[in-house]
């Protein structure tokens, strides 16, 4: 496939993306939705008329720009001299519910479908991610305090619902089938932990030097570049040195945002719109590669995963949010959407392939139900609010 092939798909997928984005501002409906269903149909028109798929190489780079840039993007928005009390009940709604989901979620997918430690554990740890921004379309509307807290989750959950995953991925690929043994387990936890020393150092490393010159200088056409070459740059040091990349990104990212960079707005501002073009082919991409499964048993699991979710995502809200009315905490069970992290990462898994196609079509099919049932929720929470209003 010659290099205008490459440019021809990178554009169709943003063409795709502008119009489903403008067809999602006038219905009011989630672009990501639009994006899912333009990549499925995308691929039904691929299959139809036998026009060559998207490369594998082009999945891979293309799923290591966006996660490192992702990630980036969402550690940098974690600030420790704003931590408040917003974020500290965010905080505790995460934990106790990745908890639960690793304690609860994992033995059943494990029982019920087999799957091995390490697929489920993945799995699980991704359940507890959320992006309450996917549905930004509807947020101006709701001046609920609980929509506020849901927000804050979210930016503190992603740079964790991102690097978890890789955490038992790293871990276990170095265990054969047969090396499950507490002795193994200890024998491997060695390497793994030269894993994650190498990822922050790299990290550190590399902010230590791109920031030192932020610090003082500031250029409108160098910097925004220097900032993303700095970002793929941690990545692929880590990487190169056998460490996590995506620790390192984290890190980094925790540095950015905690300390002085001149013009960092900007360079912020200019970071999340890059994040947001990504995204848009992430989306496609998502749709482009998982479509619903014909299983129907495998549909049932997946319907009955959720639910098992949903009741665990309502005693983490219910531990934490003990000041808050029943409405309140039903609501932040519910309005739960996953968003491009989660996407990011099973863009990334896809592109390992070493997981097995059911592993990602219950992904889709929880994506898919998060989103329904978060815009279905919030929907009817803003219609009501203003008919409240229009009666007062």
């Amino acid at each position: 496939m010659d290099a205008i092939t490459y440019l021809t798909i990178i554009v169709f997928m943003f063409l795709v993306g502008v119009l489903a984005t403008m067809l999602s501002n006038k219905f009011r409906i989630p672009n990501v939705i639009f994006l899912l269903l333009a990549g499925i149909i995308s691929r039904a028109i691929i299959v139809r008329f036998e026009i060559p798929e998207i490369p594998s190489i082009f999945i891979i780079i293309t799923s290591i720009v966006a996660l490192a840039l992702i990630t980036f993007d969402g550690a940098s928005r974690f600030k420790f001299k704003e931590f408040d009390t917003f974020s500290i009940l965010g905080l505790k709604i995460f934990l106790i519910f990745l908890v639960l989901c690793l304690s609860v979620i994992t033995p059943v997918l494990i029982i019920l479908l087999k799957f091995q430690a390490m697929f489920a554990l993945i799995f699980s740890s991704m359940m507890t991610a959320t992006a309450f921004e996917v549905l930004s379309i509807f947020i101006k509307k709701d001046n609920l305090r609980v929509s506020e807290l849901l927000k804050t989750e979210s930016i503190l959950n992603t740079p964790f619902t991102v690097i978890i995953p890789f955490m038992f991925y790293d871990f276990f690929k170095n265990l054969s089938s047969t090396s499950v043994y507490i002795f193994n387990i200890l024998e491997y936890s060695v390497p793994f932990v030269q894993q994650l020393i190498i990822g922050i150092g790299s990290g550190i490393f590399v902010g230590i030097i791109i920031f030192k010159f932020m610090r003082k200088y500031y250029s409108e056409n160098i910097s925004p570049i220097a900032l993303v070459v700095g970002v793929l740059t941690t990545y692929v040091l880590a990487e190169q040195l056998k460490g996590s990349g995506v620790l390192a990104v984290v890190v980094l990212g925790f540095f950015f945002g905690n300390i002085h960079v001149k013009k960092k707005p900007i360079l912020q501002e200019f970071s999340s719109l890059i994040s947001e073009s990504i995204e848009i082919i992430v989306f496609l991409l998502f749709g482009y590669f998982f479509t619903l499964p014909n299983n129907m048993h495998l549909i049932l699991m997946s319907l009955l995963i959720y639910a098992i979710s949903l009741v665990l995502r309502f005693i983490a809200v219910t531990l934490s949010l003990t000041n808050y009315s029943l409405k309140d905490r039903i609501f932040a069970t519910l309005v739960t959407p996953k968003g491009i992290s989660f996407v990011a990462v099973a863009i990334t898994f896809l592109a390992y392939k070493i997981f097995p196609d059911y592993f990602f079509e219950l992904l889709f099919l929880v994506f898919a139900y998060s989103i329904l049932i978060s815009t279905f929720v919030i929907k009817r929470t803003s219609f009501h609010q203003i008919e409240e209003r229009v009666r007062k």
